[in-house]
């Protein structure tokens, strides 16, 4: 069953072009105990163990993953083994003046899962199901949170992922991969329509594809991308496609993560695209740094908040909402090392700025934000 799963998916990624780190041999209930008792044995400070069903952590993570093309894992990977040069890095590692800089001189403690909790969109966890959306789901809930945050919590809608995935062909090949920071430039020149999750009848382009936790989730290898659809797909909603759409005010990438912890405080959540290793897929609870396994695609998640210490370096973590359900992880969020650019996370710290960010007509700097 694992061969043919994976063979399926393979054929379709390999036939549009793009190529698959995941590999159909090896993976099994025995393959991943090994790598959980790895994790137990390395003393890491996050602990390991099974999050789906005996036997099918490998068919959701064929599912769960954006693909990356040979010559991207090659080359992402040597930046993760080999790291920037100091003297010029926008992203320092640790113990580098320019991070030395960034460490507060008493702790800083940020939870946007407490903070804002006016805004339920914050703790929210999507279910993306057979289809590698994660790249488009981040950046429609980082943009709901932050129009739910600048309007003290009367905006109570949900942008949809839906309509990106399916109509934005600058973004990515939908339910394939994709690149979050055009989801985000989308936002900004085209804007989005609402709508909720799976069955939630929920504004104008409910999210349409099943769940992991649906009955019919494992009828097909992996999902078809939605077909795109200029009108509301939710026969209950009362307005327009074209009345129901906002746009965003504009969208930055992070030079430097030193910047990151003021926008989450003053703004809210932000999203960043990392590396995942084998072991992530077993991650249940900790601060979470790669111990075992190989690479196996790229993740876009949204960051909620952060936990900084001058004196305690190894409790610095980033606080971060998944979209693989609430089975997965703790309760489908999880905590990764901070400052070291952790698989890459600090490479690609993105936002989205809306009308009522105070700051957002005075300057483009990240200085300000």
């Amino acid at each position: 069953m694992y061969a043919l799963l994976v063979s399926s998916f393979l054929i379709s990624v390999l036939s549009r072009g793009c190529a698959s780190p995941v590999s159909s041999e090896g993976y099994s209930i025995e393959y991943f105990n090994n790598i959980i008792n790895d994790v137990k044995k390395s003393g890491a400070r996050w602990e390991a163990g099974h999050n789906f069903e005996e036997n099918e952590e490998f068919r959701h993570l064929v599912n769960f993953l954006d693909a990356l093309d040979e010559e991207e894992i090659e080359t992402k990977l040597k930046m993760l083994n080999d790291g920037p040069e100091l003297s010029n890095s926008a992203n320092p590692k640790v113990g580098h003046s320019a991070h030395s800089q960034c460490l507060p001189e008493t702790v800083d403690v940020f939870n946007g899962l407490e903070e804002f909790k006016y805004c339920k969109s914050v703790g929210r966890v999507w279910n993306q199901g057979r289809c590698a959306s994660d790249w488009v789901i981040a950046p429609a809930a980082a943009f709901t949170d932050r129009l739910c945050i600048a309007s003290n919590g009367t905006f109570k809608e949900t942008i949809s992922p839906e309509t990106p995935l399916a109509c934005c062909k600058n973004c990515g090949w939908g339910c394939r991969k994709g690149y979050a920071r055009e989801v985000n430039e989308y936002f900004v020149k085209y804007g989005g329509v609402t709508g909720g999750t799976f069955g939630s009848n929920e504004g104008c382009q409910p999210y349409s594809l099943w769940p992991s936790t649906h009955a019919k989730y494992f009828q097909r290898p992996h999902a078809r991308t939605p077909k795109c659809q200029n009108q509301c797909t939710n026969s209950k909603y009362k307005k327009t496609f074209e009345n129901d759409i906002i746009k965003a005010k504009r969208a930055t990438t992070f030079g430097c993560p030193c910047w990151v912890p003021s926008t989450l405080r003053k703004h809210g959540p932000i999203i960043a695209t990392m590396i995942v290793y084998e072991d992530f897929i077993t991650y249940k609870s900790g601060i979470y740094h790669h111990v075992a396994g190989k690479a196996l695609g790229k993740l876009t998640v949204k960051i909620v908040g952060y936990n900084q210490e001058s004196d305690k370096v190894e409790e610095n973590y980033w606080i971060a909402v998944n979209s693989w359900g609430k089975k997965w992880g703790d309760n489908g969020t999880f905590k990764i090392r901070k400052w070291r650019d952790e698989c890459l996370i600090e490479d690609s710290l993105q936002a989205i700025y809306v009308d009522g960010n105070t700051d957002i007509s005075v300057s483009s700097s990240e200085e300000d934000y």
